[in-house]
Order: C-alpha cells, then structure tokens, then sequence
C-alpha cells in the first residue's frame, strides 16, 4: 500500500510538472501580429510584392527570458520561413496551401547575382574571425547579426519589423525557404510561429551572452510561440 501511495504521489508531481512546463512555454510569452491584413500576387506571376511585417512579443511571467531562435520541427519546416519565423496559410475552408522552394532561376525578382557564392566575403570572414581568435560556433561573427535573439524581461513588450514576399524572394535573402502557392480571387488566413530552442544554448551562444544569462538569472526560453491571432492574406492584380 505504501509503494503505491509513494508511485502515485511521484506520478502526481510529474504530472503537475508536465503541466508547469506547458503553461510556461504556451502562456509566459505571447506574440501578435500587429498587420491586419497582408498582400500577395499569384504564386505564378511576375509580379512582385513586399509586406512589412509588424510584431510584438510580450513577457507576462516573473521571469527573465533569453529568446534564441531555433529550427522548428518537421511540421514547421514545411511552411514558408523567413528569420526565424514560420507562417502557416489556409483557404477559407481550412485547407492549407502547398508550399514549395524554388530553384535559382525560377525566383522572378531575384538579381544577376544573387544565385551567385561571393568567395571574396567569405574569405574576409575567414581571416576576421583567425584575427579575432573566434570559432564560428559560438563566436562573434556567429552571433552578431542574430538581431532575433533577445532578452525580454517581465511585464516588457517589444515590438519587431521585418519585411516578406510570401510567393517569391526579394532580391537576396540566405535565410528563406518555401513560398506559397497562392491563387486569384482566393482569400486566405495565416497563423505565424516562432520557436525558441535551448538545447544547445551553452555551446552555442557567446561567452558574453551566457555570462549575462547567469548573472542576471535568466532562463533561455524553450518551446514554439503561436501568434495570438490570425490574419487575412488578400491575392491582388
């Protein structure tokens, strides 16, 4: 009879443990997307178009997060993705679109060169970071323009902009893949997603980052932000 009461109250405690962890990561930080409506042409028109994204993140837990945006899993790989954020498009009926990646020459707005490798930046990079004495993991050429990674601290509110082509490129973007197919006279609705992942956090991240992260007790954040609320995607002319 002990053992059971002992095996039942271990239980308890996992379960109300699973639940903690839940709430933490579904409710301590909340996104919204500030746009009420996005625009787009046809996926297969050589049009182009470009929406400035507006967006805040919103800390409503006693806790000090570190934000470090990682990979999604399987499902959010195949959705449109750019910087760290992955969007989610559906038909009024609630299907999904297709969404696919594209092959160099198939982008209509891309540059001449943007297909192209620029050997000579890469090799400046190389012979910065053996004159810093940095690794690229972890180092400061790795991290610098991470401008997604960020502390948030209890009660704060911060607000982000960045700009998407949900059918094509824009020019040069070495962090984008997958672009929906969109149709004429179809109205769509999308949800947005941002994960954050501290798996790794400590091989990672800087020496400077995990120095402020210990120092000031913070928590690197872990799990996937669904924005609050939808919005409408209108495919014009």
């Amino acid at each position: 009879m002990k053992k059971i009461f002992i095996t039942s109250s271990l239980l308890f405690i996992l379960i109300i443990s699973c639940t903690t962890r839940s709430k933490e990561n579904n409710e301590d930080l909340e996104l919204v997307i500030l746009n009420d409506t996005l625009v787009a042409f046809s996926y297969d028109l050589q049009k182009d178009t470009i929406n400035v994204l507006n967006y805040s993140i919103k800390n409503n837990s006693g806790q000090i997060y570190y934000f470090k945006q990682g990979s999604g899993d399987n499902l959010l790989l195949k959705k449109v993705y750019k910087n760290g954020i992955y969007v989610s498009i559906y038909e009024v009926n609630g299907k999904e679109v297709t969404y696919s990646d594209k092959l160099p020459f198939e982008h209509k707005n891309k540059s001449i060169c943007d297909s192209c490798c620029d050997f000579k930046q890469s090799m400046r990079l190389v012979k910065d970071i053996e004159r810093l004495k940095e690794s690229i993991e972890g180092g400061y050429y790795y991290t610098k323009d991470k401008r997604h990674y960020f502390f948030i601290h209890p009660k704060e509110k911060i607000y982000f902009k960045q700009y998407i082509n949900l059918t094509d490129s824009l020019r040069y973007e070495d962090t984008r893949f997958n672009y929906a197919h969109l149709k004429k006279d179809i109205d769509y609705s999308s949800k947005f997603f941002i994960p954050s992942d501290s798996t790794d956090f400590k091989e990672e991240l800087p020496k400077d980052i995990l120095k402020t992260i210990e120092h000031n007790n913070a928590k690197v954040y872990h799990g996937r932000l669904e924005s609050k609320n939808e919005v409408v995607i209108k495919v014009i002319d």
